[in-house]
């Protein structure tokens, strides 16, 4: 089996600095993702088809997302550090897992 995805990304931003050493920023993203139905390479024996057996029937998939986004970058400390809070919120779609999920990162950068 094998199809192709199409995924289309439109990611608006805002980024300020808060005060010395304190960057934030925020986005909205909306994702549109799309998959067609699945296509089998399966050459199917005479006789199985009498016996009932076929070929496995898919269909495409569509999920339209949303995934706000904030992020504080601490500059100052001994270990410039940025903490990333974001949501994923399925909106709308058609046979696709609609999930939703909270992900905090922490990132830590070395100063070389």
């Amino acid at each position: 089996d094998y199809r192709y995805d199409v995924t289309v990304e439109l990611e608006p931003v805002f980024s300020t600095t808060l005060a010395r050493g304190i960057n934030f920023s925020a986005g909205l993203p909306l994702n549109l993702h799309f998959s067609p139905p699945e296509k089998y390479d399966i050459f199917m024996d005479p006789v199985l088809i009498g016996m009932g057996y076929s070929v496995p029937e898919a269909d495409s998939s569509l999920l339209l997302s949303l995934r706000p986004i904030m992020s504080f970058f601490f500059t100052n400390f001994f270990l410039p550090t940025e903490f990333k809070l974001a949501y994923y919120a399925p909106v709308a779609g058609d046979n696709a897992m609609a999930t939703h999920s909270v992900v905090l990162q922490v990132k830590l950068y070395l100063k070389i």
